[in-house]
């Protein structure tokens, strides 16, 4: 998969300028792939699930990111990454999302066998995948484990928070 991250601003879908850093690859050009079909409601369809629009994905990935950020506000740096993840899960809770923890992805071999699982830290509202860090800063590793849990999810969008900086770190991640 070919996949690059802008950094600086851009003109989100909602028409407003969109900061810090966007990884970007095939799959949200507009087109639908990987045997998709869009329905009559303009969603698309893979299977016997309805997955939400990019620009609905979007906003959700933009809300989350928000509550991320007054948890950052409130706790600052330095503490344990299971913390963040309680508290964030529990202020998308307080919010009205609907949170799994520690939701277990399993990964398939090409004739279907079972090998093993991915862990992602919090799953909103069925179709967002938060992959949360408390580190000094970012690394490569971190931005190409969410890509691979949206390519055995097939999910198109995900997010890559920080918390372990002095300034909050938030990366909208797209497959």
């Amino acid at each position: 998969m070919n996949s690059r991250v802008e950094r600086g601003e851009e003109t989100g879908m909602n028409g407003r300028v969109e900061r810090g850093d966007r990884v970007e690859g095939a799959g949200m050009n507009g087109r639908v792939e990987r045997g998709e079909e869009t329905g009559m409601n303009g969603r698309v369809e893979r299977g016997d699930r309805v997955v939400k629009s990019e620009k609905e994905l979007r906003d959700l990935a933009s809300k989350v990111g928000q509550i991320a950020y007054g948890v950052h506000e409130y706790f600052g740096n330095g503490l344990l990454e299971k913390v963040y993840e309680n508290a964030l899960a529990h202020r998308l809770e307080i919010a009205g999302y609907s949170v799994e923890r520690q939701k277990p992805l399993p990964v398939y071999d090409s004739d279907g066998f079972c090998v093993g699982d991915y862990i992602v830290d919090l799953f909103v509202n069925d179709c967002l995948i938060v992959e949360l860090k408390a580190v000094k800063t970012l690394a490569p590793e971190h931005l190409a484990q969410v890509l691979n849990y949206l390519n055995i999810s097939r999910r198109p969008i995900g997010l890559l928070i920080n918390f372990g900086s002095f300034k909050f770190e938030r990366r909208t991640v797209v497959a």
